[in-house]
């Protein structure tokens, strides 16, 4: 299950509900009603956390409360520079309403894409492990 924004936040009420679900990853994951973080309590399945650190349209620490919420496994990951919209292939409404960071969108989704590959074949595949990608910062638990 995998969601952008207030997408991360039902994601995370999805994997909550539904026990057929495998593993969770969320970008820049905003707050819902209900709560994503009083559901990151219940989510059991390994988690993924991803922020861009000059997010100014979800706060960083909006998704990192939900990250802490979360019961270990979870993954807590922080992309140096980047920002909201740069989860997105491209920005509707020609960029209106978006933020801007430090490295360009398409540095932003190549590690995303990248990070979110490694992500699913660890906690899909057996064998493999889950390395955070060079520009970011993070911890697990």
């Amino acid at each position: 299950m995998l969601g952008h924004s207030m997408g991360g936040g039902a994601a995370l009420l999805a994997a909550a509900a539904d026990q057929s679900i495998d593993t969770v990853a969320v970008l820049a994951a905003a707050e819902t009603n209900p709560s994503a973080t009083t559901a990151a309590r219940s989510v059991t399945v390994p988690a993924l956390f991803v922020v861009g650190s000059s997010d100014t349209v979800v706060k960083p620490n909006t998704t990192r409360a939900m990250y802490d919420a979360k019961r270990s496994p979870a993954t807590w990951v922080s992309i140096t520079g980047g920002y909201h919209c740069g989860f997105l292939d491209s920005s509707s409404f020609f960029g209106l309403g978006c933020d801007k960071g430090s490295i360009s969108r398409s540095t932003q989704v190549g590690l995303s894409n990248d990070m979110l590959g490694d992500w699913l074949d660890a906690t899909l595949k057996s064998g493999a492990t889950f390395v955070r990608p060079a520009g970011t910062t993070g911890e697990s638990k």
